[in-house]
């Protein structure tokens, strides 16, 4: 089985955007377009990485576009 990571080149996850977010230090987000960036990072990546139909997709799908673009 073939892992996100060796797919997908860019992985982000909803946890580690949480984290990051809680730091405040100079490894934390600069400003909250890099927030949001990385979400729909996120989204993508399980577009991507996830079956067409399923569940996951479905969702993200319409995370996805919840979010505005820049």
């Amino acid at each position: 089985m073939i892992h996100s990571i060796q797919v997908i080149s860019e992985p982000r996850s909803i946890n580690g955007v949480k984290a990051k977010g809680a730091k405040h230090d100079k490894s934390g987000y600069k400003d909250a377009l890099d927030v949001l960036d990385d979400l729909k990072l996120v989204f993508l990546n399980a577009l991507y990485y996830n079956e067409v139909g399923s569940q996951i997709t479905k969702d993200a799908t319409v995370l996805k576009v919840s979010f505005p673009s820049k």
